[in-house]
């Protein structure tokens, strides 16, 4: 996490192009090290028992269809088609594990699609309850790829399996997705099974017992999260014992206009909440969960039992640790937020917002600047940098289901989609035919949607009626070539994107 945020960080200096490329390098070997993490950190925590799924009420086609925008995104990059049925009997409402029913869908869906060069691949989903066994959804993912022999197959869901090692030299992976998957079905209450033939493809076929439930009641949306008003530079007390990670933060708070205090322990924070001075109080206090001696719940807890206003202080926990039990011990001692490691610009700036009643915007004075993209022509006129054309709340919910490098992947395969959609639509205007202009729309919506690309989903939300004359299709056209230039821009801008 140290070396990610400190990257991301130096990617906002002057560079030479064979710095950038060493960097680029630099990046895509730390996010892939980080995901290989991630997976023995899964495979422990299923191992020991001590990963545990949350269910909750889902609306099963929305899920569906979630996956299959952002994975059409990455099927088009490669030319292959994604095709996604949902049979008649397949419940909406049901209860389950979002998060994981998404990470191993997107875990079949791009070995699919990793496997095949040309065709189709499929994703059926219907219900099973035969021999008066209860009902079960089936999601069955075939694609049109390599195959596998018999040996291999019965092999496949051994650790760090690949296939035969010509295929595990060609395709990049942890060999840990499958047996992750599978553990997970399990703990489900499911299975996957496959059967595959050499030249002809695979199904990859998953089963789980999702109880129907009844929807949801509507909520009124709850209140906004971020305060109105002008930038305020806060006071942000961060606790932190590693040195990288101290240096790293105080690089950002800086960039967003906030004046940092750290600490090494739990014990300094306690005492730096308790000595502060009037009119030199801490807004917020970032708090690191493992360090040596006192802890961050120890010390959440110690700083909640001072008297007011000094025990109200508004503390966030900041750690590498993103599991559920220690969000649950967060909670416990009196913390208020979590973010995980590294705690880039966007959900850094988030959390002040929503905790501390800083502004939404940064310091004006120290806004990120934003890199030029040579494919790209210049995105937006001077001063309109802060609008802010991503919904983060989608963006943070994909970083943590997916990671931010796979999240990377799947914005680029979308911004290399920016040519062939315009011409599309702009064919679509060209044949007089408004029912293919209303399809390239809806695709464009459904994935920019699921990236969380708001303005880009909502012109493809709104194309023209049948009767609109040529110069507002035009217009509208444009005005959607131009928000992907903005969308880019922005999300380079963010760290989201290397250029």
């Amino acid at each position: 996490h140290g070396m990610l945020g400190m990257m991301s960080l130096l990617q906002d200096s002057r560079l030479t192009p064979r710095q950038s490329s060493h960097l680029d390098t630099a990046r895509e070997s730390a996010h892939h090290l980080l995901q290989v993490l991630n997976d023995i950190l899964d495979i422990s925590q299923l191992e020991s028992g001590k990963l545990q799924v949350s269910p909750q009420t889902v609306d099963l086609p929305q899920l569906v269809s979630q996956v299959e925008a952002l994975m059409h995104v990455q099927a088009l990059a490669k030319g292959l088609a994604l095709q996604v049925n949902i049979a008649s009997d397949v419940p909406r409402w049901v209860r389950a594990d979002a998060t994981r029913m998404k990470q191993i869908l997107f875990n079949l869906l791009s070995n699919a699609i990793k496997f095949s060069n040309t065709g189709t691949i499929t994703l059926n989903v219907a219900g099973s309850a035969a021999h008066g066994a209860p009902l079960r959804t089936v999601f069955a993912v075939t694609d049109p790829g390599i195959g596998m022999p018999p040996a291999t197959v019965e092999r496949l869901f051994q650790r760090f399996m690949q296939g035969d090692e010509s295929t595990s030299r060609r395709a990049t992976g942890t060999g840990l997705g499958l047996e992750i998957s599978r553990d997970l079905a399990r703990l489900m209450g499911g299975d996957i099974a496959v059967r595959s033939e050499p030249g002809v493809g695979s199904t990859f076929t998953m089963s789980l017992p999702l109880a129907a439930v009844t929807a949801p009641m509507a909520s009124d949306g709850g209140a906004a999260l971020h305060p109105d008003g002008a930038f305020r530079a806060l006071r942000v007390l961060v606790a932190e014992d590693h040195a990288v990670n101290r240096a790293y933060m105080e690089a950002v708070l800086d960039k967003l206009g906030h004046h940092a205090v750290f600490s090494v322990d739990g014990n300094g924070a306690v005492q730096a909440v308790q000595a502060q001075s009037a009119g030199e109080e801490f807004d917020i206090v970032l708090m690191d969960l493992h360090m040596p001696g006192m802890d961050g719940f120890a010390a959440a807890r110690a700083i909640r039992a001072l008297p007011e206003p000094r025990g109200r202080v508004p503390i966030v926990a900041l750690t590498a640790d993103a599991f559920h039990q220690a969000r649950d011990l967060a909670r416990e001692s009196g913390m208020d937020g979590f973010l995980t490691k590294p705690a880039h610009l966007p959900q850094l700036r988030e959390a002040l917002a929503r905790y501390a009643g800083a502004g939404v915007e940064a310091n004006p004075g120290a806004a990120v600047p934003v890199p030029a993209s040579p494919a790209l022509k210049p995105a937006q006129p001077p001063g309109a940098a802060t609008l802010m054309t991503t919904d983060r709340a989608i963006v943070d919910d994909l970083i943590q289901s997916l990671s931010a490098g796979q999240y990377a992947v799947l914005l680029t395969a979308f911004f290399h989609s920016r040519n062939p959609t315009l011409a599309s639509l702009r064919q679509a205007v060209a044949d007089a035919s408004h029912l293919a202009l209303c399809g390239h729309a809806h695709g464009l919506k459904g994935a920019a949607v699921s990236l969380g690309l708001r303005s880009l989903a909502s012109l493809g939300n709104r194309p023209p009626t049948a009767d609109a004359v040529a110069a507002t299709l035009a217009e509208w056209i444009n005005e959607i070539e131009r928000q992907f230039d903005i969308a880019h821009a922005e999300c380079v801008r963010l760290g989201y994107l290397d250029r």
